[in-house]
Order: C-alpha cells, then sequence, then structure tokens
C-alpha cells in the first residue's frame, strides 16, 4: 500500500514556505460545519494546495485550509472540507491531511460530520458528540508498511 510519504515529507516543505508557524490542534469540518470562526487566522488557502492529487470538493466542504491563533490557546489548522473514501479515494488518501496535521506537530484532533440517522428525535444540524465510530468500509489506513 503507498502510504505516500515522499508526499507527506514534499508538503510540509511547502507549508513551512507559507510562513505560516506549526499547528498544536487540527480541527477537520464536515458538511455544513466549515463556518467561519472568530479567531485571528493566517488567511485562506486552497486545500488542494496540500494534497499532492487535485482534490474533488462535495456539497458543504468549500475545501480550504487556514491556521487559526486562539488568543491564550492553541495554534489550529482548520480544515474547512475533506475528501471521503466513497468519492473514490483511498484510505492512505482520505487520512492524509490528517498525518500531515500530525507530522506538522498537531496532537489534538477534532472532526465534525453529518452524523445523519442516529436517532429520529435528532433534527437536521443537530449537535451530538461521538466517541466512536464502526469502520464499514473494509478498509483500514495502516494496512501495509508504513
Amino acid at each position: 500500500m503507498d502510504h505516500l510519504v515522499e508526499e507527506l515529507e514534499e508538503k510540509i516543505v511547502l507549508y513551512d514556505s507559507w510562513g505560516w508557524e506549526r499547528p498544536d490542534a487540527t480541527l477537520v469540518s464536515g458538511s455544513g460545519l466549515a463556518v467561519d470562526l472568530p479567531f485571528p487566522s493566517s488567511g485562506r488557502r486552497p486545500l488542494t494546495d496540500l494534497l499532492p492529487w487535485a482534490a474533488r470538493g462535495i456539497e458543504g466542504h468549500p475545501m480550504e485550509v487556514e491556521l487559526l491563533s486562539v488568543p491564550d490557546g492553541p495554534r489550529v489548522l482548520y480544515y474547512r472540507g475533506r475528501v471521503h473514501g466513497y468519492q473514490g479515494y483511498t484510505a492512505a488518501q482520505v487520512v492524509f491531511p490528517v498525518r500531515l496535521s500530525r507530522l506538522l506537530g498537531s496532537e489534538t484532533l477534532l472532526m465534525t460530520n453529518a452524523a445523519g440517522g442516529l436517532a429520529p428525535d435528532l433534527a437536521p444540524g443537530s449537535l451530538v458528540l461521538l466517541t466512536d465510530h464502526l469502520n464499514l468500509t473494509g478498509i483500514n489506513p495502516l494496512t501495509g508498511e508504513p
């Protein structure tokens, strides 16, 4: 399995060339949750700048990345959108931005999603906390020698 190790190294060099500080935490927004956050930002860049392939966005995923500076808090790498396995990407491609964040120094990861269908009493847009999930895809990004 191709873990995209060389591509990760290339994107670290690119990230550093932007002059952005290294992140302490990463936030990945899911469908409909890529909102503007009220923190100082390094500015937005296309998420595709950090991906070694052409990416196809879907509804609710602006496909942007920015570095937020939370006052008296962490520097947060904010992925406004992501790619999904059902779009035809491999597991290694789906997790590429998260691996990149970790290699840049991020130690905390928060992901949001449109979980859908969890309970009939939840209206669209309800916020819920998931502490685990089932991987029913049959693929795992950790397969093979990293």
